[in-house]
């Protein structure tokens, strides 16, 4: 067995487990400490977007640096020139998106209980007419997601799961992770297959293009659906 499948297990579990800690820990932490400032309701689920997304960047970024120089520089290694891996990215996005779009459609179109349940969703997720609430919304969805989840979903998980299978068992099963750290993937099945199936497209962008070219179509995606956010509120 080589160096690369002997440390698997913590080059897998080690990222993974930065999900959990974020989701079930900092943020609901931070969100009560914020409510008992008196910070209002919208204001405080804004700031912990932001601080939700840029504390899995930090923590992709920490356990990328401590990772051998020659693993480190794959992660984030261009598979194209710089230039087409982010024009390539934009397409993909808005390919994605659309699918994204047909699935949740014809989910809620034959279950009634997901029609109603994306309804439910849909009037809680819509942003605060504040200037400054959007902004964050818009840096942590545009940016700060994008950058950080590729980073540990694409360039830390997944590449720790081609080393003990087929990277066609590997991009849906990093896809599948991808849709678990989505708390409304949990709630609503045709999100969740949505995100599926974007985790396991974004796993193939990063194979072919490279983390800039994910990151691209990742941007994409989140970049739309914060515009429909805007437009919804």
């Amino acid at each position: 067995m080589d160096d690369e499948q002997q440390g698997f297990w913590p080059r897998f579990l080690l990222p993974l487990g930065c999900v959990p800690l974020v989701v079930l820990l900092v943020v609901p932490i931070l969100l009560e400490l914020l409510r008992a400032t008196g910070l209002g309701e919208d204001a405080a689920e804004s700031v912990t977007q932001v601080a939700g997304s840029l504390t899995i960047l930090v923590l992709a970024l920490l356990i990328r640096q401590k990772s051998p120089s020659h693993r480190r520089r794959l992660t984030t290694a261009a598979q194209r020139a710089s230039r087409r891996s982010l024009l390539v990215g934009v397409p993909i996005g808005l390919a994605m998106t659309a699918i994204a779009v047909t699935i949740i459609w014809a989910g809620t179109a034959v279950d009634h209980n997901a029609e109603q349940q994306l309804e439910r969703l849909s009037d809680l997720s819509v942003p605060s007419p504040s200037v400054w609430q959007k902004v964050l919304l818009g840096v942590a969805l545009i940016a700060l997601a994008p950058l950080g989840e590729e980073l540990l979903f694409r360039g830390l998980i997944l590449r720790a799961l081609v080393t003990r299978m087929p990277f066609h068992a590997a991009a849906p099963i990093s896809g599948a992770l991808f849709a678990a750290s989505h708390p409304d993937a949990w709630l609503l099945w045709p999100r969740a297959v949505a995100l599926l199936m974007l985790g396991t497209v974004l796993a193939l962008t990063y194979r072919r293009f490279g983390y800039r070219g994910s990151v691209a179509a990742h941007a994409t995606v989140n970049t739309l659906a914060f515009l429909s956010l805007l437009a919804a509120s």
